[in-house]
């Protein structure tokens, strides 16, 4: 005797319904495919389980026997079937990335790592307010940059990138093969808001230059910036990897001679104690990959 479990479920939507129309409907198959399953079930069992006149059909009392059985043995498969996507659904760990450079590179790197890590659930944290430079308390990781490299416990120098100006590339400063910073003294400045990195290193080189920048236009959006430096409506600092997909035919980037402007794009996380299996995989994940890319 080899019962399935089709078997089963045929038999008991049929003995719940007491119609092979109704229970055919509901089971999506024709009513001789029906017709013939529970024949197949009475023969296994070599018992008859329903009481037959005409197209009517009523349980007898085998029947009601196989279909209190069959209620039980359904309700154990679909507990099964809950109890292995709980299981999946805690296997699948979530970790938090806070996201604060380099959002073009770490999408990429981001792809990369579910596609062999599928069951780890990266959730990214970008342009978080309140967030401290070198702290990752509000997140597993950080990254971030910086104006000189940190290597400690918690924190990794990925790479350094130099910071170019970028200026219209119709201005007549776009054929020198390099601009001083003192030059743009009286230029409008294009850049993020108050408190994020690119601010601070347009403040930082302008005053090592001798002078405070004038700051025009504000703006989250690096392609926006992009577009506003395009325009000619002002100048503005571009870290020459991290933004290298914003640049365009109508922006020229020129390394600046006056001042060595550079930045270091660092990673932070959660003491090691703190620090889950998945997130300390994505962790040594991001170190190897920006090892290799560079």
């Amino acid at each position: 005797m080899a019962i399935t479990i089709p078997q089963l479920i045929y038999f008991y939507t049929t003995a719940s319904l007491e119609s092979i129309t109704l229970a055919s409907e509901e089971l999506h198959i024709t009513q001789s495919a029906l017709s013939r399953a529970i024949s197949s079930l009475e023969t296994d069992l070599g018992v008859e389980l329903f009481e037959r006149k005409g197209r009517n059909i009523k349980l007898n009392h085998q029947g009601e026997i196989v279909k209190l059985h069959a209620n039980r043995i359904i309700s154990q498969l679909e507990a099964m079937q809950n109890d292995l996507s709980e299981s999946v659904m805690s296997d699948r760990q979530s970790i938090s990335l806070m996201l604060d450079t380099s959002a073009a590179l770490v999408m990429r790197l981001l792809g990369d790592f579910q596609k062999s890590h599928p069951e780890i659930n990266v959730d990214v944290i970008q342009n978080s307010e309140g967030s401290i430079k070198g702290e990752s308390t509000a997140s597993d990781l950080f990254l971030y940059s910086n104006m000189t490299p940190i290597t400690n416990n918690n924190t990794v120098t990925l790479f350094e990138e130099n910071v170019l100006l970028a200026i219209a590339a119709d201005s007549p400063l776009a054929a020198k093969p390099e601009v001083n910073l003192t030059d743009f003294a009286n230029t409008a400045f294009i850049t993020l808001p108050v408190g994020r990195d690119l601010r601070v290193i347009t403040e930082f080189y302008c005053h090592m230059a001798g002078f405070s920048p004038k700051i025009a236009i504000e703006s989250d959006n690096p392609y926006m910036i992009r577009e506003f430096v395009s325009s000619g409506m002002g100048v503005s600092f571009i870290p020459e990897i991290t933004w290298n997909e914003v640049l365009s035919d109508g922006v020229k980037a020129l390394p600046v001679s006056s001042v060595s402007s550079k930045q270091y794009i660092c990673l932070s996380w959660n003491d090691s104690i703190y620090l889950s299996e998945s997130a300390l995989r994505f962790k040594n994940y991001i170190v190897r990959y920006f090892k290799n890319y560079f």
